[in-house]
């Protein structure tokens, strides 16, 4: 094969590649994006938020490459998911950041992440109503924007931190940050059993104690807060007309017995405002417990 051949031969095949490299990209080039999970931002930041890198035109190539993003320096955003509709449709799945909890301060309510981080203020109206406050960079109403939803809902109020100020998207300055692993851990179970809580309440040492009306749990520390906040959901139905605390705080594993203490009731000495209710797996499994009950489902106890 002389030069010239293969010179042809070459340009040939480079602009065949050529042509098909230009045929892949139009074929697959991104024309539309949805974004969906998104009330913090409009949908166009998201998409320069999510959509980067040197092929995020291509729909095939940029999901390959960032379909999974998890965020750490966007504010209110925990993930991005990237999802291929067709050759030109890409769609955003927006994971936002989810309070576990909120405080009271300055007659606002500031609901917060699992690491402590500012999410949500509403004002404390005193009613189930609350208004959401307009959080940072929220955008004019001609724009682009996702229909804003306040996530306010099933998480419990929480006392006992201290903290100098809350300002939305910055962390709850705490002296002890763990303390959102257990507010999370805590919330993540009551939702879970469907056992949410009045409040919360830690005390200097972090014990916390859940409040149900007139009934106090008692949980103590950050210790099988699963096996503990089953025995609540079984054992509250039964507290229903009951004003006390329920003694979780040494609860392990092998725990048989748990203590009611009843708020004024008669105190004998041998425990007249105390009721026994056991505390063993059975009472988890089927509700089912061999205290003496009412015929109204309520706790009988020995006073």
């Amino acid at each position: 094969m002389d030069k010239k051949t293969l010179y042809i031969t070459i340009g040939s095949v480079a602009g065949a590649l050529l042509i098909s490299v230009f045929i892949f990209f139009m074929t697959f080039r991104v024309t539309e994006v949805e974004v969906v999970g998104n009330t913090r931002y409009t949908d166009k930041e998201v998409e320069k938020m999510a959509l980067t890198g040197p092929f995020s035109f291509n729909s095939l190539l940029v999901v390959w490459q960032n379909g999974h993003q998890e965020v750490t320096d966007i504010p209110f955003i925990e993930s991005f998911e990237l999802e291929r509709m067709s050759r030109h449709k890409i769609r955003i799945h927006v994971r936002e950041k989810q309070p576990v909890g909120y405080v009271e301060a300055d007659g606002q309510k500031l609901y917060f992440d699992k690491d402590g981080l500012v999410v949500e203020t509403a004002v404390d109206s005193g009613s189930d109503a609350e208004v959401v406050r307009p959080v940072q960079g929220e955008s004019d109403p001609e724009e682009d924007t996702a229909e804003y939803h306040a996530a306010v809902t099933d998480v419990p109020l929480v006392e006992g931190l201290e903290f100098a100020s809350a300002v939305v998207g910055e962390q709850l300055q705490v002296e002890n940050e763990e303390i959102f692993n257990t507010i999370m851990g805590i919330t993540r179970m009551v939702d879970k059993f469907e056992v949410i809580p009045d409040k919360v309440v830690f005390d200097e040492e972090y014990n916390a104690t859940l409040y149900y009306g007139d009934v106090r749990v008692l949980l103590g520390q950050d210790t099988l807060l699963e096996e503990k906040v089953a025995r609540v959901a079984a054992i509250l139905p039964k507290l229903a007309e009951e004003s006390g605390e329920l003694h979780l705080e040494d609860f392990e594993s092998g725990t048989t017995q748990i203590i009611f203490a009843r708020d004024n009731a008669p105190t004998a000495e041998d425990g007249g405002n105390q009721v026994v209710i056991p505390g063993t797996n059975d009472l988890v499994g089927n509700g089912e417990d061999s205290s003496e009950d009412t015929e109204d489902g309520n706790v009988e106890g020995n006073g």
